[in-house]
C-alpha cells in the first residue's frame, strides 16, 4: 500500500492489453514488419490471457484453514512513541484481529511474543526506508505461495512515510490502523478493492475499518459463504 502525493495512481500493474512481454518480444523479434496484423493480435490476446491467467491464480490465494490459528510475530515499533500504543505489538495484533471477527472465527491468529519469528506464519516488520521507487508507500506484503496455497507472509510497514508529515498526530495514528489493516488483508490473499470506502482500497488510508465489501470479499475467498 502506498499513498501518492496528489492523486497519482500507485501499485503494481500488469501490461497493457495488447503489448508484449519482453519475454514473447524476445521470442519473436525476428517477426519482420509486414506480419499480418491478425498474427501480432494474436499474440497479444495470448499475452494478455497469460496476465489474467496469473491474476487470477493470485487473487485466489489463500491460506488453509487447517494451519489456523495463523502465528504471527511482530517486531517491537523503534518509534512507537511517535505512535504512541497504536506501534506496539499487542495493539497491532489487536487491529489485525478484526479481520478474525470479519470470518466469523474461522480465521483465527496467535500472537509469538518473544518466541522465534522463524516459526510464525505472518510476519510484521518495521523499516525507515521505502522500496526504491515507491517515494510515498507506506507499506508492503510479501506471500509466498504453493498452488493456491499462501505458506508465508511478510508485512513491512514504513515508520517515516512521506505522507505522514503532512497529517496530524490523530491522523498519523488512523493512516497506521489502516495500514495494518490493508497490508493484513494483503496477507490473507486479498488483492486491492475498486470501492472508496474498503479499507482494501488502493488509496483508503482515511477509512477507519473494514467495510461489508471487506468483509465479503475475505469471507468469498475463504469459501465461508452460503
Amino acid at each position: 500500500m502506498r499513498i501518492p502525493p496528489n492523486s497519482r495512481p500507485f501499485g503494481t500493474s500488469s501490461p497493457a492489453s495488447g503489448q508484449l512481454s519482453s519475454s514473447f518480444a524476445q521470442s519473436f523479434s525476428g517477426l519482420p514488419n509486414t506480419a499480418p496484423p491478425s498474427l501480432v493480435e494474436s499474440l497479444a490476446a495470448l499475452e494478455q490471457w497469460r496476465v489474467q491467467e496469473e491474476d487470477t491464480r493470485k487473487q485466489t490465494a489463500h491460506w488453509s484453514l487447517s494451519q489456523c490459528p495463523l502465528t504471527v510475530w511482530i517486531e517491537p515499533c523503534p518509534e512507537s512513541d511517535a505512535f504512541q500504543a497504536v506501534g506496539s505489538p499487542d495493539a497491532v495484533f489487536m487491529v489485525m484481529k478484526q479481520w478474525e471477527a470479519a470470518s466469523g472465527g474461522a480465521i483465527s491468529f496467535r500472537l509469538l511474543a518473544g518466541e522465534n519469528p522463524g516459526e510464525a506464519n505472518i510476519l510484521i516488520r518495521w523499516e525507515a526506508q521505502t522500496t526504491l521507487g515507491r517515494d510515498y508507500e507506506v507499506g508492503h506484503t510479501n506471500r509466498q505461495v504453493t498452488g493456491k496455497r499462501i505458506t508465508e507472509a511478510t508485512i513491512t510497514l514504513i515508520t517515516r512515510p512521506l505522507i505522514d508529515q503532512r497529517l496530524t498526530s490523530a491522523q498519523r495514528q488512523q493512516r497506521l490502523i489502516t495500514t495494518i489493516l490493508h497490508e493484513a488483508g494483503h496477507a490473507l490473499g486479498l488483492e486491492h478493492s475498486e470501492e472508496r470506502r474498503d479499507v482494501m482500497y488502493y488509496r483508503g488510508w482515511q477509512n477507519p475499518g473494514l467495510t461489508e465489501n471487506d468483509q465479503q470479499r475475505l469471507r468469498h475467498l475463504y469459501g465461508l459463504v452460503n
